[in-house]
């Protein structure tokens, strides 16, 4: 490295996206007019939000301040925000009590007066994460459940419908010998059917837009979609569940029906 050099340190994207298969170290890149020796590449991190971990540049502060950067102060730019690791996660309290402590007195702040900065750690956003995830998923069980209601109703309309224009048929099989329970299982069946023809057109649905998203990349992170087999046997066990509660109530209309009136029906 050559003496009073610039130098930075990559994430382990960027150094495959500028440096491919190649070695990255001793290498030199440009940001702006300057140009920068490459000491170092960071281990892949991942991504968090949506966004990955391993797409920066890292350079010195002092270098960033004179050359980047504009400020009035003969400081250079202040800096808003400082990434500490801690040694394990046992010791993330003890880290942020430190940090505090050491912020507080860099700012001279006196006990009582409150805190001009905020230390937070990655537990605190995964919380924030979760309490965001619950109150999605409430929503979309929400919309679920008002959306099998709606549906539900649905399905006990048509079979309604079914049952007065077959009035007449449901009386000729009942002259002929079939009973209660065979004209009571006809109308489940096929409200169960109907609602499972309507289950699995939802899948297909579900399948075309997984699809098309599949491979799809949100701030350079790639959109996975993939649909279980658990979530397709879920599925169509609800819509049967559904087509048979909504056809409950017409399939026992249908069965009680008197074969004589059944029979004058026009």
């Amino acid at each position: 490295m050559r003496k009073n050099a610039q130098v930075a340190v990559l994430g382990n994207e960027t150094a495959q996206n500028l440096f491919g298969s190649e070695n990255p170290i001793g290498q030199n890149l440009r940001i702006g007019a300057r140009s920068f020796e490459v000491i170092g590449v960071f281990e892949q991190r991942g991504g968090f939000m949506g966004g990955s971990a391993d797409n920066f540049i890292m350079i010195p502060l002092s270098t960033m301040q004179s050359h980047f950067t504009r400020s009035s102060t003969p400081q250079g730019h202040p800096v808003q925000t400082i990434i500490v690791e801690a040694a394990s996660t046992e010791l993330i309290n003890a880290a942020k009590d430190q940090i505090t402590a050491i912020v507080r007195q860099r700012h001279h702040l006196r006990e009582g007066d409150e805190n001009d900065f905020n230390v937070i750690d990655m537990q605190e956003i995964l919380k924030r994460m979760q309490q965001i995830m619950a109150i999605f998923q409430l929503f979309m069980a929400s919309v679920a459940s008002i959306s099998l209601i709606v549906g539900g109703i649905g399905i006990m309309n048509i079979m309604l419908v079914s049952v007065t224009e077959r009035t007449r048929e449901i009386g000729v099989r009942k002259a002929i010998g079939a009973r209660r329970r065979d004209i009571l299982l006809q109308f489940l069946v096929e409200s169960a059917m109907l609602s499972v023809s309507g289950g699995i057109i939802g899948l297909l649905l579900a399948v075309i837009g997984s699809l098309a998203v599949q491979g799809q990349t949100m701030n350079n992170m790639p959109i996975r979609a993939p649909i279980s087999f658990d979530v397709v046997i879920l599925a169509l066990t609800v819509a049967l569940f559904t087509g048979i509660v909504s056809g409950t109530y017409p399939a026992f209309r249908a069965a009680k029906l008197d074969p004589i009136e059944a029979l004058r029906h026009e």
